[in-house]
């Protein structure tokens, strides 16, 4: 699930620690990371709740603990998405 950028960018061995090693000071700010909730907060579309998707994955023969790991995986890209934004 990583970035297509980042994809590409990883076919340049030496691209990736440079730009880390650019872009990590201010990536790693108070600022950075109010900016990436700015993005979070205004890509919700006003309107009701989504239903919980859990009865309709366990009928379709899904288990909690698959259900669980989905839920994290969302909640990862969910925080690490705003952020490749940046």
């Amino acid at each position: 699930w990583v970035a297509f950028g980042i994809r590409v960018m990883s076919q340049f061995p030496n691209f990736i620690p440079e730009a880390w090693a650019a872009l990590k000071p201010n990536i790693s700010t108070r600022y950075a990371e109010d900016g990436a909730d700015l993005i979070r907060l205004n890509s919700i579309v006003p309107g009701p709740a989504m239903p919980n998707p859990t009865p309709k994955l366990l009928k379709q023969g899904w288990t909690e603990d698959e259900i669980e790991k989905l839920k994290v995986a969302l909640d990862l890209l969910n925080y690490g998405n705003p952020k490749y934004l940046l």
